[in-house]
């Protein structure tokens, strides 16, 4: 399902693939203020690099029966450490097939065995030490009752003659939610901790950045939910399309803490971001998918499940068919079923009696005249 709109995407992706991926120029701007940095920051640029992949679908099972016009390049730029998306996880790479290793005997090229798995992904130059420096998490601002922050970071990206500015994002936040209380209290098991009553903490810090980009005279920000101010990003969460992750940083102070933290300060050489085109086909299957990211079945799954399922509901119907037929073909020798019934329902009320009376005379063959 969706598919003949994903392949309407993949199509115009093939044209516009040639102009994303000779664009030069491609820089990253970050500038960082605000509380909690251990050092002030010494780097305030870098260089994107140009990566082209497979697309996820090609040498997976969610890929199996896609026809080849399906499968196309991917190209993006990247900076910092590579990105790990949550939807990767949902993709399971071919296994290797077992009738073709069977048919490859000693002495043979084992070529002929075909396995297929996703290929390794390239690894990436981290962010220098001082473009996005580290922030002692017990120096943090409150923002609000239930966010503390600590170090701003503004982004800005360099496309050709074009400048794209993102707002300001903390690098680090401390957020609180109501949890419920009993066993039901998951704070501890998220990494978190309780400061008052139900009021669970968290820790988090920057983990990557993504954006969407298009090109309409120059280049800008690809806005896919007008009704949200950043739906730019690659992160689908439902369908507002964040630009930045953030991910969970476990406490490790002792109980009687004021404000338990993390040990030392976040680092954020790992941070990874990233420049994709607005067209990639990727996108369109994310909202074809709501995020899930399949299609379903193809046709020719859906006739097999079909078939098997009518087998099986003929021989669940089958046992209940022929016990209805012995039962009809008694009847019919026995005359009408009704009357049938009737007289073996006569029968079985006289043969009560016949017992009830046998029952009264039990013991009476020893009966004497004395004990008359």
């Amino acid at each position: 399902k969706g598919l003949t709109e994903y392949a309407v995407a993949v199509g115009t992706w093939v044209d516009c693939f040639p102009t994303f991926a000779s664009l030069d120029a491609v820089k990253l701007h970050a500038t960082v203020t605000g509380p909690g940095l251990v050092y002030p920051q010494n780097v305030t640029s870098a260089d994107f690099a140009l990566q082209v992949e497979d697309d996820p679908y090609r040498n997976t099972e969610e890929g199996q029966g896609f026809p080849d016009q399906l499968f196309y390049k991917a190209a993006f730029y990247a900076a910092g450490a590579r990105i790990d998306y949550p939807w990767a996880w949902r993709f399971h790479p071919l296994a290797t097939s077992v009738s073709d290793a069977a048919d490859v005997t000693e002495g043979e090229d084992d070529s002929k065995v075909q396995t297929t798995v996703l290929p390794q992904q390239p690894a990436q130059d981290p962010f220098p030490v001082g473009f996005l420096p580290e922030v002692d998490y017990g120096q943090l601002q409150a923002l609000t009752r239930t966010l503390h922050v600590g170090g701003w970071v503004n982004f800005s990206f360099t496309i050709g003659s074009s400048t794209l500015n993102l707002e300001a994002m903390p690098l680090v936040r401390l957020t609180s939610h109501l949890e419920n209380a009993g066993i039901y209290d998951r704070c501890y098991d998220l990494g978190g901790f309780e400061k008052s009553g139900e009021t669970c903490w968290l820790y988090e810090k920057l983990k990557s950045v993504c954006i969407q980009v298009k090109s309409s005279g120059g280049w800008s920000l690809n806005q896919r939910n007008a009704g949200l101010g950043s739906s730019y990003g690659c992160h689908y969460d439902s369908g507002k399309w964040t630009p930045f992750e953030y991910e969970r940083v476990e406490i490790h102070s002792g109980p009687g803490t004021v404000w338990p933290r993390p040990d030392g300060s976040a680092d954020f050489t790992q941070v990874g971001v990233e420049v994709r085109s607005a067209q990639d086909p990727l996108f369109g299957a994310m909202e074809l998918t709501s995020g899930g990211l399949s299609f379903g079945w193809t046709e020719e799954e859906e006739d097999v499940l079909s078939l098997v399922l009518l087998v099986v509901g003929i021989a669940l119907v089958l046992q209940p068919l022929c016990i209805g037929y012995r039962r009809y073909r008694s009847w019919a020798k026995g005359g009408h079923p009704s009357r049938n019934w009737r007289r073996y329902r006569a029968q079985d009320t006289f043969d009560q009696y016949r017992h009830r009376d046998a029952a009264e005379m039990i013991g009476m063959r020893y009966e004497t005249h004395d004990d008359l």
